[in-house]
Parts: structure tokens; C-alpha cells; sequence
């Protein structure tokens, strides 16, 4: 069953840091069976309260390789770098 990773780049407090991350990132989503669905781009909010502010979809396989990408050693510093230099909310759903 597929697991998309839902990622809502609120706020981005370090460009460097940001350009860095987005460079290196593509590498470890492929390591681990995953591709990019929506990276930003145009919306429309149909329902609701939901308001993305830069929304980032990555498809995996299922979620034990979603989650073996989010903890891999390979993404760790990533992630961490991502985490001290954006506000985000992440999100991971299971699909049919």
C-alpha cells in the first residue's frame, strides 16, 4: 500500500541551508523507492481551512519504506538540517 509524505514548508529561516538540503535530498528519497509527486506549484483550497504554504508530496512504496527513508543514517543530517532551518508540519498517509 502506498504512503504519501506530506510536507508544509511554512517558513524558511536559512536560504543557504534550504539550497544545500534540496540539492543532497532527491538522492535519499530514491534510495529508498520513493519519487516526488508535487514539489510547490499552484493549488486551490476547494473546502475547509487548510491553507498550504509550500506543499511537498513524495510517494513511497509502502510505509515501512517511507519510514525506513525518514530514519535512514542517509537522510538523518538532512533532515535535521531541514528541521532547524524551515517551520514545517509533516504528514504521512497510507493510500489504497
Amino acid at each position: 500500500m502506498a504512503t504519501f509524505c506530506y510536507f508544509d514548508v511554512l517558513k524558511i529561516h536559512d536560504e543557504h541551508a534550504m539550497k544545500v538540503y534540496r540539492e543532497l535530498v532527491l538522492n535519499t528519497v530514491d534510495q529508498y523507492g520513493g519519487r516526488y509527486i508535487m514539489v510547490g506549484g499552484p493549488f486551490q483550497v476547494m473546502e475547509g481551512e487548510l491553507n498550504p504554504s509550500f506543499p511537498v508530496l513524495i510517494e513511497f512504496p509502502n510505509q515501512e519504506m517511507a519510514n525506513n527513508w525518514y530514519f535512514s543514517p542517509e537522510y538523518e543530517d538532512l533532515k535535521q538540517m531541514r528541521i532547524k532551518s524551515t517551520d514545517t508540519n509533516a504528514v504521512f498517509f497510507q493510500g489504497l
